[in-house]
């Protein structure tokens, strides 16, 4: 009988087609031809107060919002409307970012974020810190240390999410925080929300430093996405999980920092062995990439060149896409890849450098050949780092010129790649 093996997000499944007599397994690697997304979302990274008008002007349709989770989640409940921290005269709140983003023909990913200092402590000083959001102490692969955050999720999907929940489920806190501040209220079913992505990124870099309790372990990983999921198969008690408030509600995988194979594995290690099901819970596979001339096949962490921001052709890992596209698949989800873009002012290991052009002409040319290689290789939605610059671009550093436009300080003017997106979108009509 011919036995075959293949890595499905980290997992290895045997099994067989046919019997003709051979018995020696056979590894799929690389997989077969990647069959081009139909469908093809384009979107771009942004915050509660970006203009949802600017992706609305080039016609991008998607948008990943990151929300640290302190600014909306204080311990009586969701501070949400307006945000405990964060508010501006763009966003209020969550409530008027996701009214602006629906205006404006924009579907949300609220990735949410960070733990609070108030439930971790750590001595950072901006209300959020990169831990673990699990007590002190608490085993970081045991879905019950998640149960808190977990529930927390479930009160902004059941906020706005399709599904009314009665009132006396509804955990907001209703403190003004000032004598004549907004009061939070209580609302559910708004219907105004269907992706949630409970997590960003396992933080590599952060193991074997001071910091070491902000990388996610791949278990650790596996328990915080099966306790946000369901409340890890409805273990944690009602009240737990987003799909425990809108079953409906999209969960996509908290993005990991690169095509991080091994990792997977273990993470599906953990879900073969700690839930029933047996599956991953999440219902779009979700990583970042980011091509540098430094990459190299499968080598995860990245190395990265300074001002190494290339091509697809360039990046000798680019083609790992198709095998996580190829697995995820096979297993019935799509993949996105929610961060890839390039820098364009120095310093910078990602800035965008060519003798030929200029860094914002090139980045550019970064942004939509690799559009164009996702598409190709199967993947459904791809967001570019980053709508718009940081406040303080001006002088450069890692990530802070990635925008397709300039920063707000600037008047968000559109730089070449806002021009090259909008082309690239038009063209998918």
């Amino acid at each position: 009988m011919t036995k075959y093996r293949l890595s499905i997000l980290g997992q290895t499944l045997d099994f067989s087609l046919e019997k003709i007599g051979e018995d020696d397994p056979i590894i799929i690697d690389p997989p077969p031809p990647p069959q081009p997304s139909t469908g093809f979302k384009v979107g771009a990274n942004a915050f509660p107060w970006t203009p949802m008008k600017l992706f609305s002007s080039i016609g991008m349709k998607w948008a990943r919002v990151y929300c640290a989770s302190g600014w909306i989640w204080r311990p009586d409940g969701l501070f949400i409307q307006p945000m405990f921290q964060a508010e501006t005269q763009e966003a209020h709140g969550i409530d008027d970012m996701l009214l602006s983003a629906k205006a404006n023909g924009v579907t949300p990913l609220l990735c949410v974020h960070q733990c609070p200092e108030w439930y971790r402590p750590t001595g950072r000083g901006d209300g959020n810190n990169d831990y673990a959001p699990i007590p002190t102490g608490a085993k970081r692969d045991d879905p019950k240390s998640y149960k808190d955050y977990a529930g927390f999720l479930f009160q902004v999907a059941a906020r706005y999410g399709r599904v009314k929940h009665n009132d006396n489920v509804l955990k907001v806190d209703t403190m003004p925080r000032w004598s004549g501040d907004i009061q939070n209220e209580k609302k559910t079913g708004l219907g105004l929300l269907e992706y949630i992505e409970p997590w960003n990124e396992e933080k590599w870099w952060k193991n074997g430093t001071p910091e070491q309790e902000a990388y996610i372990e791949p278990e650790t990983m596996a328990a915080l996405m099966s306790a946000c999921y369901d409340g890890h198969e409805g273990n944690l008690g009602a009240g737990v999980g987003i799909k425990t408030a809108d079953h409906s509600m999209v969960v996509v995988m908290p993005g990991l920092s690169d095509f991080a194979f091994d990792y997977a594995s273990k993470m599906g290690d953990w879900f073969s062995k700690n839930r029933k099901d047996g599956k991953w819970p999440c219902d779009i596979i979700n990583y970042h990439h980011y091509s540098n001339t430094g990459n190299k096949l499968k080598q995860y962490p990245p190395k990265w060149n300074e001002n190494g921001a290339c091509l697809p052709a360039a990046d000798e890992n680019f083609n790992s896409v198709r095998n996580i596209v190829y697995g995820a698949n096979f297993a019935g989800k799509k993949v996105w890849i929610t961060e890839m873009g390039a820098d364009t002012v120095a310093p910078s290991m990602m800035l965008a450098k060519t003798p030929s052009k200029s860094s914002e002409d090139f980045q550019a040319e970064i942004i939509t050949e690799s559009l164009k290689a996702y598409q190709a290789d199967g993947v459904d939605a791809v967001f570019v780092f980053t709508a718009h610059d940081d406040y303080g671009a001006a002088d450069g550093g890692q990530f802070e010129t990635c925008g397709l436009w300039t920063s707000q300080a600037t008047g968000y003017k559109p730089k070449p790649s806002s021009k090259a997106v909008k082309s690239f979108i038009e063209g998918l009509k």
